[in-house]
């Protein structure tokens, strides 16, 4: 996803939550940064907007193939 801008813009994962918090007012986990960037993790519209923004890019430039895994309900676990 966003990571093929972190070296050639020169950004380290805290460089991207201080980008953000300073496009959207409230800064991310670094570990929220890194699994959206690896795709082991969703993100939402509103940090989707953000992160374009903190790599300066336009919108709809970013993103995501995540799927989201099949997590077995409790019933599942105890049947």
């Amino acid at each position: 996803m966003a990571k093929q801008y972190n070296l050639p813009l020169g950004f380290d994962i805290d460089d991207i939550c201080d980008r953000v918090e300073a496009a959207c007012g409230d800064r991310p986990a670094r570990g929220t940064i890194s699994a959206i960037e690896t795709g082991t993790r969703g993100v939402s519209a509103e940090l989707l907007t953000a992160l374009e923004l903190a790599y300066g890019t336009r919108p709809g430039s970013i993103t995501t193939t995540y799927e989201p895994r099949c997590t077995p309900s409790l019933a599942d676990e105890v049947a």
